[in-house]
């Protein structure tokens, strides 16, 4: 498997990460979560502001995503 991982530099990446996650907490998983926005299919949190994102590509295709945040970073 040929595996992309960098960290998310655009606007359209971040909301690709949003989708993905509304995809598997609340489509897949059945979860209700407070940011999960159902017009949109996507959940953005506050803590992406001021945090590291990233996402992991397969094929072009993004399939997995991680945030970091820093205390210091972060108010």
């Amino acid at each position: 498997m040929n595996l992309e991982v960098r960290e998310i530099n655009s606007e359209q990446e971040l909301l690709a990460v949003a989708r993905l996650r509304y995809d598997v907490t609340v489509t897949e998983m059945r979860l209700k979560m407070e940011y999960a926005n159902t017009q949109t299919k996507a959940i953005l949190e506050p803590l992406d502001e001021a945090g590291h994102v990233f996402g992991a590509w397969s094929k072009g295709r993004l399939i997995g995503s991680l945030r970091t945040n820093v205390l210091k970073e972060s108010e």
